[in-house]
């Protein structure tokens, strides 16, 4: 793992967080 980048580190990051978005607003509270 050492050719991360900053760059890397911060889509996965926006990527992450847009999944759980994605999935919160999708699925229904049960």
């Amino acid at each position: 793992m050492s050719g991360i980048k900053v760059g890397d580190t911060v889509t996965f990051i926006l990527t992450q967080s847009n999944n759980v978005y994605l999935v919160m607003h999708i699925q229904p509270d049960k």
